[in-house]
Order: structure tokens, then sequence, then C-alpha cells
């Protein structure tokens, strides 16, 4: 999906609330809460720059608008990144089919995280 530049800048100097996505990739950070909608294409920076982190133990993604899709997105997350103890996904539209994906992380004995929130999620 194409999304115009001007707009996809301005979501980008608003994930967190203004923290830029460096600061993720740098590991300066130990918890991160974005604060707009996600675009698919925001999301899957996002989901890149977490990937290679290893600071980020609280992440805090509630009312992001994230669909079924992002199940499978932070699945690869948490699978890439051993680091994140804490997801908070309400308030979203995740629905089954993203918590099977983010389940099947859980499963797994490496899996570090060990709290989950999907509430509001059309569970």
């Amino acid at each position: 999906a194409r999304v115009p530049l001007g707009a996809h800048l301005c979501q980008q100097a608003q994930l967190g609330g203004g923290l830029p996505l460096h600061a993720i990739r740098s590991n300066a950070v130990e918890s991160y809460a974005c604060t707009v909608a996600l675009d698919a294409v925001s999301a899957h920076e996002l989901a890149a720059a977490l990937r290679i982190n290893r600071s980020v133990r609280f992440l805090e993604l509630q009312r992001t608008r994230l669909g079924p899709w992002a199940g499978e997105l932070l699945a690869g997350v948490l699978r890439a990144n051993r680091a994140i103890t804490s997801l908070d996904v309400s308030h979203n539209a995740i629905g089954a089919s993203g918590a099977e994906h983010l389940s099947s992380v859980l499963r797994q004995s490496s899996c570090a995280l060990r709290t989950l929130n999907l509430a509001s999620n059309g569970l």
C-alpha cells in the first residue's frame, strides 16, 4: 500500500509520542508506548526496529488500530526479541487469527513474554 510521504513522515515523527525509532534501534529505551494509529508501513518499520532491539522490556501498542495482520507481525518480533516481557495490544482489532499467531510464540520455551494484554480485540 502506498502512503503519501508527508503523512508517513508525520506518523513517523509521532511514533512513541515523538520518540524516534533510532532510540529503539540503539537500545536506548526500556519502555516504548506508541501513541498513534499504525498503518502497515509504520508497523513494519517499528517491528524491524524491535527485532534488533535488546533493551525494550515493556511494549504498549494499545489503541493503535492494529488488525489481524499484526498478530503475525508481532509474533515475528517476539521470536527475534527475547527482551520484551510485557506486551499490551488492547483495544485493537487483532481478532482470533492474530491472537493465534501470538499464542504460538507463547508456547515456545524461549519466549520471554510474561504479560500479554489482548483485552477488547474481538476475541
